[in-house]
């Protein structure tokens, strides 16, 4: 809808007599913009200007965490949609479990033309289930961080968390998945964790059930 900038530095919004000036634009400053004069004798409203923000992609809808419930030897179509401006111009997906990464070769998935990618997936040992990183890029450049979908076993109650995790001196974001069966953890997807780590989540879990 429609909204009245108020002259703001610290948010990056400097409203002037004649002019706005936006520092650290960013996607959501996107939109048509008009400025409104006013004296004794009423208002005046100018044609609207468009600004077109471009940006490499992110994932379209947060959470960028999802997951799929699929039991073993039976197909799930999985969608990745991401944001970006202009338009994706290429996807990749990789699959990773507490055992390997692997890169899905290009021609497991497709591409549609409105920033969306589709794999069908068939989990057919406990190995296949893990997690489905989708990354997109544009002319702009890459994703930075993936969408990300995990593939649990159909009938378990599952916790995605994301933990904070400090190694020569950068902090990344690990996801780690959980999953319970019959009141008992007993499947664990994790890309780095500690046995403490995994402590802290199987009491998460307990509070769950």
């Amino acid at each position: 809808g429609r909204r009245v900038l108020e002259h703001s530095p610290n948010e990056g919004v400097i409203v002037g007599d004649r002019s706005l000036a936006l520092q650290g634009v960013r996607r959501y400053h996107r939109g048509r913009y008009s400025c409104t004069a006013s004296n004794i004798e009423g208002d005046g409203t100018s044609r609207y200007l468009y600004l077109d923000v471009q940006f490499a992609p992110v994932c379209a809808t947060p959470p960028a965490s999802s997951s799929f419930g699929v039991a073993r030897g039976d197909p799930v179509e999985i969608t990745c949609t991401v944001a970006s401006n202009p338009r994706a111009t290429r996807f990749s997906w990789s699959f990773n479990n507490s055992a390997d990464t692997v890169h899905v070769p290009d021609g497991t998935y497709t591409v549609t033309a409105n920033n969306t990618s589709i794999i069908t997936y068939t989990p057919v040992t406990v190995l296949d289930y893990g997690t489905l990183l989708c990354y997109a890029q544009n002319v702009l450049g890459a994703q930075r961080v993936p969408c990300v979908l995990h593939i649990v076993p159909a009938g378990q109650s599952c916790v995605v968390l994301c933990v904070a995790h400090c190694a020569s001196c950068c902090v990344c974001c690990v996801h780690i998945l959980i999953c319970i069966s019959n009141s008992v953890a007993s499947h664990v997807t994790e890309n780095m964790v500690s046995a403490g780590t995994v402590n802290t989540f199987k009491n998460r879990l307990d509070k769950l059930q």
